[in-house]
């Protein structure tokens, strides 16, 4: 009897089927939670919510930085002491016959028993305030009546770290504008763009001597002398320098009401911006200083002047030209860059009171970014709730690959 092999039976390929069915299950169901989930956001209008929330958040993050700011400068332009001091000085030596009113500023050799006096104070000064610059110019005359490019007596001193512990030997201070004498008495190292006096240049309003000077001068010195203080609604640089800087000055007013004078801090840009970080705006977006003479911030249109803008490359905010800024709603403007619509948030700066002379120049902190980066918490929902769904039902999928792996051998056992 001729024996016979049995024939081997393989098992049912049942395995592609499975994973198939499984698969397209899944499927399945991801189109429809999408298709619920489209269907949700529209519904309930979540997308114009979220936009909402993210122009609310770009608001409140200006206005918190706009306090921080605006505490930044009244500290710098609180120069009432060192006023007051040097006033006293000027009164004193006059008083002794070591300087005359009639050629204080005359040149340096005639006004520098008073720099000379004074030195100490604005180096006090420099060091108790979070300012990067401190001068003292020297006038008696009218300055309409004063020939462009003439020389007036000056202290200029800056500290480039005025947030670093201050060095024993003034090491760390370098003097932009002082006489020789007073550098080498003091052993102060000078900047390279030095000079011993300070060039009249008739930039008007665009300098820091002008504008308080002459609205005391022409006033009769009515007011207290931080009345007509005044900040720089440009930035500049010192001839010669490099460092764009604002400044605040106010006038020089002895008691009998001659102005002989200002007096006056510098920020420089650079320290402004470290303190005013335009990466805690939603994908990087800038800050910039800016100077309007509209009154009402609700108006329909803004027209601003910046003033300084901080350093991410390709923002808007440029100092040098101006920007319209169009209401949006009650807490953002939008306004156009090359081409580029932009969504911004102003909250203005209280720098002079009601009735100083330059209350009319309202200072505002405008921070902006691209409509796509403000905007861009909508498709961020969607990812993440398409992601939350996904991860579920990806880890469904693999506990049932897990399941098919280990059923295989085990059936293939019984069916062999």
């Amino acid at each position: 009897m001729q024996n016979r092999k049995p024939h081997s039976q393989k098992a049912p390929q049942t395995g592609h089927s499975i994973f198939g069915t499984i698969l397209f299950s899944l499927l399945a169901v991801l189109a429809v939670e999408i298709l619920l989930l489209t269907f949700t956001v529209h519904a309930t209008r979540l997308g114009p919510q979220l936009n909402q929330n993210a122009e609310d958040i770009l608001a409140m993050q200006v206005d918190n930085r706009s306090r921080y700011l605006q505490s930044i400068f009244h500290d710098a332009q609180e120069l009432t002491s060192l006023s007051d001091t040097i006033n006293g000085l000027t009164q004193q030596l006059l008083d002794e016959g070591k300087i005359s009113l009639s050629t204080l500023d005359s040149s340096s050799d005639a006004a520098y028993p008073l720099l000379e006096a004074a030195a100490p104070e604005l180096i006090s000064t420099l060091r108790i305030k979070s300012v990067t610059g401190v001068f003292l110019i020297l006038n008696t005359h009218d300055l309409d009546k004063r020939k462009q490019d003439s020389r007036l007596p000056a202290i200029y001193l800056r500290d480039l770290d005025p947030d670093a512990a201050p060095s024993q030997r003034n090491a760390d201070l370098t003097f932009v504008r002082a006489p020789a004498q007073l550098v080498q008495s003091l052993s102060i190292a000078t900047d390279n763009s030095w000079s011993p006096t300070i060039r009249y240049r008739a930039l008007g309003n665009r300098g820091f001597l002008y504008l308080p000077f002459q609205a005391a001068y022409k006033d009769g010195a009515s007011l207290a002398a931080s009345d007509y203080g005044h900040w720089t609604s440009r930035s500049y640089p010192m001839p010669g320098d490099t460092h764009e800087a604002i400044a605040y000055s106010q006038p020089l007013i002895l008691p009998d009401g001659t102005v002989y004078g200002v007096i006056g801090v510098e920020l420089l840009a650079d320290y402004l911006w470290e303190n005013l970080p335009c990466s805690e705006l939603q994908n990087n977006g800038t800050y910039f200083l800016a100077v309007t003479d509209t009154e009402e911030l609700s108006a329909a249109e803004l027209q601003l002047r910046p003033v300084l803008r901080s350093h991410c490359d390709g923002q808007p905010g440029s100092a040098d030209e101006s920007l319209t800024l169009r209401l949006h709603s009650a807490q953002t403007r939008r306004y156009l860059f090359s081409d580029a619509l932009y969504i911004a948030s102003v909250s203005p700066l209280n720098l002079y009171s009601r009735n100083a002379p330059f209350s009319g120049e309202h200072w505002l902190l405008v921070g902006s970014c691209s409509r796509g980066a403000a905007l861009c918490f909508c498709p961020a929902a969607a990812a993440a709730a398409l992601l939350h769904h996904s991860d579920h039902a990806g880890r469904w999928l693999c506990l049932q690959l897990a399941d098919q792996q280990a059923a295989g051998p085990a059936r293939s056992q019984a069916l062999g």
